[in-house]
Parts: C-alpha cells; sequence; structure tokens
C-alpha cells in the first residue's frame, strides 16, 4: 500500500494521523489498525512524514505569507510560494528568487498570527532604518518568543 492509500485507509477507519517533531501520532478506534498497516506505517513513516508536513503547509499558509525554515542551524524567514511539482516548498528570497526548502525544514510551529507579528515588527524596523538584515534577525527573535509563549500556554 503506498504512503498515500494508507492514509486513506487509516481516515477511512477514524483513525487521525499527526506529525508530532519526527514522529506519526496516531489515535485510531480499537483494532482500527492492523498489523498489516502498522508494517506499512513504519515502511513509508518518511514519505508519510513529508504528505502531512506538506498537507499541513497548504492549509495553513496562503502564498505571499511569512514561514520560517531551518537552514544551517537557523531560523530563516521567507514569503510562501506554493509547493513543488517535486513535493519541496517553495520560498520568495528576498532578491526575488525562488528557493526549494524540504518539507521537513519549514517550522511547523510558525502559524499565519506569528507571520502578521513579524511582518509588522519587520516594517517597523525598516521604516525606522535599521539595516535589513539586522531588522529580519530581531523580527525573528521576537516572533520565536511569541511562538514559545503560545507553546507554553498550550496552543
Amino acid at each position: 500500500m503506498t504512503a498515500a492509500a494508507l492514509l486513506v485507509e487509516l481516515r477511512n477507519r477514524g483513525a487521525s494521523v499527526a506529525v508530532i517533531g519526527d514522529r506519526l501520532r496516531i489515535e485510531a478506534p480499537p483494532g482500527a489498525v492492523t498489523q498489516a498497516m502498522r508494517e506499512d506505517l513504519r515502511a513509508h513513516k518518511a514519505h508519510l512524514l513529508q504528505l502531512l508536513r506538506l498537507t499541513r503547509i497548504e492549509a495553513i499558509w496562503k502564498p505571499d505569507e511569512w514561514l520560517a525554515y531551518q537552514e544551517g542551524g537557523r531560523l530563516v524567514t521567507a514569503r510562501y510560494a506554493g509547493i513543488s511539482t517535486e513535493g519541496r516548498v517553495n520560498v520568495w528570497l528576498a532578491d526575488g528568487a525562488v528557493r526549494a526548502v524540504p518539507a521537513e525544514a519549514v517550522a511547523l510551529d510558525w502559524c499565519p498570527d506569528a507571520a502578521e507579528l513579524f511582518e509588522e515588527r519587520l516594517s517597523i524596523m525598516l521604516e525606522a532604518g535599521v539595516p535589513e538584515d539586522v531588522a529580519r534577525e530581531r523580527a525573528e527573535v521576537c516572533t520565536l518568543e511569541y511562538v514559545d509563549r503560545l507553546r507554553g500556554c498550550g496552543a
């Protein structure tokens, strides 16, 4: 069974499947997940994680909204440009170029509210004459603190 077919079958059986970090979280009625399905889950875990991340990204962000992704050990912000045919996330860079980043690099805790806060902070700092690289870094820090506070409140 393919990863996509497995997700459909699980949902048809009343199960919900979510991504938690680099793990799959499955909540299902007793007996809904067979041993064969468990084996398929293990075999297709990487693809399932990617499909679920892409689905969540498409559900949360609209084109041109800010999102965050990991690159070289740091969080980078860019505008969302859609999903590529190869299953990667396209983002607009500051110079207008498009970069495709892996779905697993996108910070799923970053939400449109956080993106609005980032954009607002960035605009204020740029209008105040703060150099763009410094303004981006400060806006990211401010927004990450906001996201951490949201996590602490159970959001």
